[in-house]
């Protein structure tokens, strides 16, 4: 255990705004474990959740496959594959039943970039083998774990590149983003 006390400050980059919190991590197998502040402890997992991670969830929910997956099956040799098209509804749902969460925007960005003022999880340097990026003309996801120089400072894997994933959060722009507010439905 560490006493709460004896924490480092960390500055945690939320698109262009810091703000500064009590932070630790630390690798526990296939899970790594982030303390922000005084009792607000995550655990993320190490991965994207791999298609055979999420077949085996349809397998027990009869939930849909995404529909890139043909007849309903993983394609063959895609099992290592981060799963993708799904909808935030099935992503939070895979993680109930895994008795998990989607982690917040705040606590993933702190588990991609750390305490540090990192761009990139391995640093501020682009490096193309250190990811799976579209912007390297890589177009297609790959297994888990293809860029182990490229984990964060906590032991998480592929925070830069391969695909796209869920928060907890809604979707709201940075002050001073163009970008423009989600409509409410």
């Amino acid at each position: 255990l560490v006493d709460e006390d004896d924490l480092p400050t960390a500055n945690v980059l939320l698109g262009s705004a810091w703000g500064t919190m009590l932070a630790v991590g630390a690798a526990l197998g296939g899970l790594v474990a982030v303390l922000l502040g005084r009792d607000a402890a995550f655990l993320l997992d190490a991965t994207e959740v791999t298609n055979e991670q999420y077949a085996e969830f349809l397998s027990v929910t009869h939930r849909v496959p995404p529909p890139h997956w043909p007849n309903g099956e993983i394609p063959p040799g895609e099992g290592q594959l981060p799963i993708y098209n799904v909808s935030w509804d099935d992503a939070s749902a895979y993680a109930e039943w895994a008795t998990k969460r989607l982690p917040t925007e705040v606590e993933w960005e702190y588990a991609a970039r750390g305490g540090e003022n990192r761009t990139y999880p391995w640093g501020n340097d682009w490096s193309p083998m250190l990811s799976n990026s579209q912007e390297d003309n890589r177009a297609a996801p790959v297994a888990v774990r293809s860029y182990p120089a490229g984990v964060s400072w906590c032991g998480a894997y592929d925070m830069a590149g391969n695909v796209a994933e869920w928060v907890a959060d809604d979707y709201k722009p940075y002050e001073g983003s163009k970008a423009k507010p989600q409509q409410q439905n």
